[in-house]
């Protein structure tokens, strides 16, 4: 009996330390005061709720994950709270996972019928699902400029969705922007590292960012990992024997470098650049070796072709603008 009511007195002592906190405003103190609360008490009702507030006020997807399961806690707890069932609903929604949305929804209709706040959420679910289905259908088809548009409309609504995320990255791989598209996929594969196809499209844009060993590294892991059947399998397979090849006659155009056989590495760097013509990054760096066994032969001439090639198909490569540089100067 005494240590129930030590533990009560504790349990009031940190409610009130989290209230505090809250008030001023120091959301990440009043979060931790709560939780040593029900550290004490793990079925007090008002702790879960507070916390679940908390979460929501810091939106990303981490919380969401947290919230979703402070939430789970609560309808436990009290199986009427029409409120809790809102809040993961929307939870839901920002994670772009419309069928528990929906489930959520439901449940809180039989709860409170005439709930206003169930329209915006239905509207914002059937916005999310269509954005999703019609950005898929735009990809299949090769549309990546509409895929782009429609991703950006559903991000808009579902923000942490990891399916909308990788379509849009993988569209702005395809659109000339690798960059963005590692920068949107490397935050999916944080928030989900089993994701498979995250490490794909991370795998595509590294390609695309002419780093290939990495590139094949993360591909062949997908490889490894990954159903046979699955479309990121067939994917990431294509990618892989693409790397394969072009880093087979890089190699041998860098032995015949080594060799003084400027002739026969011209031709397999020609071959290796024509591989595939949409990795501007890769082939400019590609017309820059290329120079480089012009210059070695004292072929000027060709050799700033090779260059002026070089920036038209990548503007930002810096070796290419120095080499300008030097045979201007020659």
């Amino acid at each position: 009996m005494y240590q129930t009511r030590l533990n009560c007195r504790w349990v009031e002592l940190w409610k009130v330390a989290g209230d505090k906190q809250y008030r001023l405003k120091e959301y990440d103190n009043a979060y931790f005061c709560y939780g040593e609360a029900l550290g004490y008490s793990p079925d007090d009702l008002y702790c879960h709720q507070v916390r679940f507030d908390l979460l929501m006020k810091e939106n990303n997807y981490e919380n969401c994950e947290k919230a979703l399961t402070a939430g789970k806690r609560i309808m436990e707890l009290d199986p009427s709270c029409a409120k809790c069932l809102v809040r993961m609903a929307r939870c839901y929604v920002n994670l772009g996972n419309v069928v528990s949305a929906e489930d959520a929804v439901e449940q809180a209709i039989n709860i409170e019928p005439d709930n206003p706040a169930f329209n915006r959420l239905r509207n914002d679910i059937e916005m999310t699902k269509y954005c999703t289905e019609q950005a898929k259908t735009a990809q299949n088809k090769g549309d990546h400029k509409e895929v782009l548009k429609l991703t950006d409309r559903g991000l808009a609504i579902a923000p942490f969705s990891i399916e909308l995320k990788l379509m849009k990255a993988e569209s702005l791989v395809y659109e000339g922007d690798p960059a963005e598209g590692f920068k949107l996929s490397s935050d999916a594969l944080n928030c989900d590292q089993n994701n498979r196809h995250a490490a794909y499209v991370k795998g595509l844009s590294l390609y695309y960012l002419s780093e290939l060993k990495t590139s094949k590294q993360l591909t062949r892991k997908v490889l490894k990992e990954e159903e046979e059947e699955a479309p990121t399998y067939k994917k990431a397979k294509k990618l892989y024997k693409t790397i394969e090849k072009i880093q087979r006659h890089m190699g041998d155009g860098e032995k015949h470098i080594e060799e003084k056989k400027f002739v026969e590495a011209r031709n397999l760097f020609k071959q290796a650049s024509k591989i595939d013509p949409s990795n501007k990054m890769l082939n400019s760096k590609l017309q820059c070796t290329l120079a480089d066994t012009w210059i070695r032969q004292n072929s000027l001439k060709n050799a700033f072709e090779c260059i002026t090639y070089a920036i038209h198909l990548d503007p930002k490569n810096k070796k290419a603008q120095k080499m300008r540089a030097m045979l201007l100067g020659e």
